[in-house]
């Protein structure tokens, strides 16, 4: 149910309201005159301690460095509105080195500028994340909106502590580290040439897995190679759609009419980037090529859970070597009302639910048997002669389907565009 009303409008709404609130408080008490709050708090309380300890350290004087008596005299003398105060001495020598080019200004500018130093980080590692994610870039505003709502920006940074200089810390090493590439090296995105359409290809990264057949068609190392492919097909492809039901798109063409569109893509380093990197970069392409914005949609839909049948499972570990299925000697995909053979060589259950989710006409399903191996099994069923979906996994696998809600997330395109000339 929270997941369901949680949709990014009523969250853009209600962080704009937060955000609006925390900053006209703190506007308040830092417009307050002179350099205490309307709390009668100092302004920048932590600052104040660093302030001292940079002083210290200008002065040359590291035997006050955890004298608290000392300190507090300083205090006074440095800041005379902030007489009385005390601080625990908690930081090394290295903090009032750190802080000595702050303490050769007056209180009042060293602490503007150690705000507005503050927020320029804070600004920059939220970027940094909105960069780097692929699933955030459309979804500017709201990431937008969130970062000034975000209430530990306001106590953190305007009580002049050092949040601002470890979130940087820990942003900064993954940064420098080899991260996992987030565009593609080459890409290119044309119109199919008329004829007949199906959709074909797919990402073909270190860890993909083909069967003997697949991977005579799979595409060189590296790429993502996809042909007669809409909109809808791009992104079920990229996002890893359970099915493509789950796709509420905007303008006709993105899901239904001839207009279809041919991707090659080619990663930097194609001997080291993996199918899940291979997608990511996938999904930031399309957003780019066809400047698609959209968001996800929570929602419950009637489906099916796969669980253990009352006798228990009938399957059994896989001994072949390498995975494989297909439908059955001279079938294509099974069409509604006909026979069906499936046969999977090291099959998860995982797969067997999407492989049900899609041609078992129950809607989408999760997996609920507890079963983690891999297995060999044929399955064969027939709704109409028989045996049923429901019986032939019953008797052949030793599973059962149970009715129930499931949850989903829709992919709701809110608006895209034709992509231009490469």
């Amino acid at each position: 149910m929270i997941a369901s009303w949680l949709t990014g409008r009523r969250i853009r709404v209600h962080g704009l309201l937060l955000a609006v609130c925390l900053w006209t408080l703190y506007s308040i008490d830092m417009y307050t005159p002179g350099l205490r709050d309307r709390n009668g708090l100092i302004k920048g309380t932590d600052f104040l301690h660093f302030y001292t300890l940079g002083n210290i350290a200008l002065q040359k004087r590291g035997d006050l460095l955890y004298d608290i008596q000392a300190q507090a005299a300083l205090l006074q003398k440095l800041v005379p509105e902030a007489a009385g105060s005390l601080y625990v001495p908690l930081y090394g020598p290295q903090i009032s080195v750190l802080f000595a080019p702050f303490a050769r200004m007056s209180y009042p500018a060293a602490l503007t500028i150690w705000l507005l130093l503050n927020a320029l980080i804070y600004g920059t590692c939220c970027y940094l994340v909105w960069k780097h994610c692929p699933n955030l870039r459309a979804q500017s505003r709201t990431v937008l909106i969130l970062a000034l709502a975000f209430p530990g920006f306001f106590h953190l940074i305007f009580w002049g502590q050092t949040s601002g200089l470890a979130l940087l810390c820990f942003d900064s090493p993954s940064q420098g580290q080899s991260n996992p590439p987030t565009a593609f090296e080459v890409a290119s995105v044309k119109r199919s040439p008329p004829g007949p359409n199906g959709v074909h290809g797919g990402c073909h990264g270190v860890d993909s897995i083909y069967t003997p057949g697949q991977a005579m068609a799979a595409p060189p190392l590296g790429r993502c190679v996809i042909g007669d492919a809409r909109l809808s097909h791009l992104v079920n492809i990229a996002w890893e759609m359970q099915t493509m039901q789950l796709i509420k798109s905007g303008p006709d063409w993105i899901a239904g009419g001839d207009e279809r569109f041919d991707l090659q893509a080619k990663a930097e380093n194609p001997a080291q980037v993996t199918e899940k990197q291979l997608l990511a970069m996938l999904q930031a392409l399309l957003v780019e090529r066809f400047q698609m914005k959209f968001h996800r949609e929570p929602s419950e839909l009637p489906g099916f859970a796969l669980t253990l049948a009352k006798d228990g499972s009938k399957l059994h570990e896989s001994k072949s070597q390498d995975p494989d299925f297909s439908f059955g000697p001279g079938q294509g995909k099974p069409a509604r009302g006909q026979p069906v053979t499936f046969i999977g060589r090291r099959f998860s259950i995982q797969r067997l639910v999407d492989l049900l989710s899609t041609f078992g006409g129950r809607g989408p399903g999760i997996d609920k048997t507890g079963l983690q191996g891999v297995y060999d099994f044929t399955l064969m069923w027939d709704d109409d002669a028989g045996p049923t979906l429901d019986v032939a996994l019953r008797e052949q696998l030793g599973l059962r389907l149970e009715s129930q809600k499931v949850p989903v997330a829709y992919f709701v395109i809110d608006s895209a565009q034709r992509p231009s000339a490469n």
